[in-house]
């Protein structure tokens, strides 16, 4: 199953294709947002089925789970 979400900040648009299993890196678009930028992780399950809000992630750099609260930073590393 996968879920589209469009972002868009500042005039900067953004679609995420959201799948389980599949290796994602932080990139915020708004560069205030300073966590997690330019780590990857591989996303093991959405918090939703209809409208996700959160993600739960497993960090490739340190092997331990974490959750992304904001989905819109999640940019597509399998492409």
């Amino acid at each position: 199953m996968s879920h589209t979400i469009a972002a868009n900040f500042m005039g900067e648009k953004r679609t995420i294709s959201l799948e389980i299993g599949r290796r994602y890196e932080i990139k915020p678009m708004n560069i205030a947002k300073g966590k997690n930028i330019g780590r990857t992780c591989t996303l093991l399950a959405l918090n939703e089925d209809f409208m996700p809000t959160e993600a739960e992630v497993i960090w490739d750099d340190t092997g331990r789970k974490g959750k992304i609260k904001d989905l819109t930073d999640l940019v597509c590393l399998d492409d």
